[in-house]
């Protein structure tokens, strides 16, 4: 009984705050652009505590103390009218406002399986009902939910300097964030919308990862003030990166374009588009207010050239944001030129992303050819100090 009052009031007090305080826990909400209705979790390995939660998220009893040896061990968590309906390898364990899965091993790993799709965690889960939706949360140390994103936002690779630098944009953009889904209960999502974290590392380059999260632990990116910047990054500039305000509206000092001969030899360098020149031509004169007949239109639409990064396409002394573009068409970039072909337009771009921060291609190309981790930052942002997360305002 000491054993499980300690873990449950493990679980209470290391919930981490949404306050200006950085907690050594983040909650993050997994599976978040899936429509989720029911998970299944198995853990191949140590102790654990099934836990019904009250909607206010305190104990109400503990369900069940599951060993090693036994062979139940898997957990279906269904959402019902009733709250959330948990059973264990089949025996029904009732319907609970919340449920949670405590581990007692630090080195446990939960295997999630939600909407057909399966990934690995470590520490706790949580699950909640959401009107007819499961949200499924895991409580998680920071150093081993940066380790995740890493391996889900660039892992495919095993350049040190390149995890350690992508380690520290992933470290500064969530304690910048940590508020960011507060009112609902947790820290941030598992997707593109906040940080990608598909799974602990633990695919092949998981050693390179984990060395280079420990290398620059508590680690951040700060500006002169000593405030957490936009660590924005992408997947590919395409030779360029792009000022802030050309992607978003407000201009940022140390998110500057800079050359970027780096991102030319990625795999993500070059796309091209076929598209109906219907299509341009109805969606471009709606902006500018003019018919999509306009010869004077096609004419510029044809001739647009970008041999350096424009934020804009002009006409008749107006622009028009490149990103509405990109937008409406599904384009990879925002730094395209144009080829006029019969019935089509031909885009020509170059980079895959917004093109604003650090280049991940570009980045894994430096780090290839020997800069440090702190020189490939540098060479993406300008004017930032790394510093340890307590330095910061």
């Amino acid at each position: 009984m000491i054993r499980i009052f300690l873990v449950l009031f493990g679980l209470l007090v290391s919930a981490p705050s949404f306050g200006k305080g950085y907690a050594t826990k983040l909650r993050v909400r997994l599976f978040s652009n899936s429509v989720l209705s029911k998970a299944q979790v198995t853990s191949k390995s140590g102790d654990y505590y099934l836990i019904a939660l009250n909607s206010n998220r305190q104990v109400m009893d503990t369900l069940v103390d599951i060993h090693p040896q036994q062979v139940q061990r898997l957990v279906t968590a269904t959402v019902t009218t009733e709250g959330v309906s948990l059973s264990l390898s089949g025996e029904d364990l009732g319907a609970y406002p919340g449920v949670a899965m405590v581990s007692s091993d630090t080195l446990a790993h939960w295997i999630v399986k939600g909407s057909g799709k399966e990934r690995v965690y470590t520490g706790n889960l949580e699950f909640w009902p959401f009107g007819t939706q499961l949200h499924l949360i895991n409580t998680v140390y920071l150093e081993e939910y940066i380790g995740g994103v890493v391996e889900s936002e660039g892992g495919h690779v095993d350049y040190e300097e390149y995890l350690a630098a992508q380690a520290v944009l992933a470290r500064t953009w969530v304690l910048k964030n940590l508020d960011k889904h507060s009112s609902e209960g947790y820290n941030v999502k598992d997707d593109q919308s906040s940080q990608a974290y598909y799974s602990m590392a633990y695919l092949q380059n998981s050693q390179a990862i984990l060395s280079a999260v420990r290398r620059t632990r508590d680690s951040v990116l700060v500006n002169g003030s000593y405030e957490l910047i936009l660590s924005a990054f992408h997947s590919n500039s395409g030779g360029q990166t792009a000022n802030s305000e050309d992607a978003w509206s407000q201009e940022v000092s140390y998110l500057r374009s800079v050359p970027d001969s780096f991102s030319m030899g990625g795999d993500k360098t070059y796309w091209t588009v076929n598209l109906p020149k219907a299509r341009v031509h109805q969606f471009v004169s709606r902006y500018f207010g003019v018919k999509d007949s306009d010869p004077a239109l096609h004419t510029a639409i044809s001739q647009f050239k970008q041999d350096s990064r424009k934020a804009t396409f002009s006409f008749s002394g107006r622009t028009m944001p490149l990103k509405h573009w990109r937008t409406q068409f599904a384009l990879r970039s925002t730094f395209f030129s144009v080829e006029s072909i019969e019935n089509e337009y031909i885009f020509h771009g170059r980079g895959f992303g917004h093109g604003v921060g650090l280049s991940q291609e570009g980045a894994m190309i430096m780090a290839q050819r020997g800069f440090p981790y702190k020189e490939i930052i540098s060479f993406y942002y300008r004017d930032v100090i790394l510093t340890h997360k307590d330095q910061v305002k």
